[in-house]
């Protein structure tokens, strides 16, 4: 692994070279900084698959604040406009992401972060790893959308035999969603995505047995005692999981809500957030106590007749 030491010794010895204030394409390689790059392109035809964490990772520390995933979808607009030559149209949609030119006079100090960030990324540190470490949200890496061939993000594609297309089937590879029986629900999506996969999912956890509630007002001790959010689903999961919040996301790369990256982590903690709803007695919880630590859980659905995929969040971490 490499050292603070070597990282710095790296930087100062790095050779002199053109700087970049804001995202731009040199060569083959979408940069940012002093030719960090964020990016390699293939030649041919210019792609960043397989390289949306480091890029959004990189970002993020060049931003010092977690960079939602819509970024990418201009990014690849802008690497599809360079591939055909159209270099003016690729520097607007690099615009369009709205991510502000670097100051000139914080640059060096954030153009240092960069590149040992850039440095560490590619010595093997993982992107969950880098951001946990300097306290940056990882929510936007955590939604990124992953392939149904990953074999450590595996779904089930529409088609698999037995049945399986569109079932749900956890990041983790592990068994089917929660626990829960059965098979879980596909969804029609004509309604419109987020809340027709809310209906399909409480429908099915009703049809078990399983309590569930959603969208309960919550509220912050301290903070007026106003309602900060409302979470999908909170469901009393059979097995390990428990009491559990769900946040189901749909749609392509979809970030967190300003809310949700406000609460979420203050409901892993436990002890700050209640709810005065009296539905939440379904779940064993009394209205006006705070909440105990509870785990929270993205449910993603992509779209219609596409696995859904799961994960649950990390608590979050705290400096000694």
């Amino acid at each position: 692994m490499l050292t603070y030491d070597q990282l710095l010794r790296e930087w100062h010895q790095r050779p002199a070279g053109r700087t970049f204030s804001s995202m731009s394409f040199a060569g083959d390689d979408l940069v940012l900084g002093a030719g960090t790059c964020l990016a390699q392109l293939r030649r041919g035809a210019p792609s960043i698959d397989g390289q949306e964490g480091r890029i959004l990772t990189l970002l993020s520390v060049a931003y010092w604040r977690p960079i939602p995933t819509q970024v990418l979808k201009l990014i690849r607009a802008a690497v599809r406009a360079y591939g055909r030559g159209e270099k003016v149209l690729a520097s607007i949609h690099l615009a369009h992401a709205g991510l502000p030119t670097i100051e000139r006079t914080n640059a060096d100090r954030e153009f240092c972060r960069l590149f040992l960030a850039g440095r560490l990324l590619s010595a093997g540190v993982t992107p969950l790893r880098l951001l946990d470490g300097l306290g940056i949200n990882t929510a936007p890496i955590r939604l990124l959308k992953a392939s149904p061939d990953d074999p450590n993000h595996p779904g089930w594609p529409t088609g698999t035999p037995g049945g399986r297309g569109g079932k749900f089937r956890p990041r983790n590879g592990g068994g089917d969603a929660f626990g829960v029986p059965g098979p879980a629900p596909v969804a029609d999506f004509s309604g419109g995505f987020h809340d027709v996969v809310v209906k399909a999912w409480v429908d099915y956890f009703r049809k078990h047995g399983i309590p569930v509630v959603t969208k309960p007002g919550l509220r912050l001790i301290g903070a007026n005692d106003s309602i900060i959010g409302f979470p999908d689903m909170m469901v009393k999961l059979p097995g390990t999981l428990g009491l559990t919040v769900i946040e189901v996301k749909t749609g392509g790369d979809p970030p967190p809500t300003p809310n949700q990256a406000a609460y979420i982590p203050v409901l892993q903690i436990g002890g700050h957030i209640y709810s005065t709803d009296s539905s939440i007695t379904n779940l064993g919880l009394v209205p006006g106590v705070p909440f105990p630590p509870l785990p929270v859980v993205i449910l993603y659905a992509p779209g219609p007749n596409q696995p859904y995929e799961s994960w649950e969040l990390p608590p979050p971490q705290f400096e000694p």
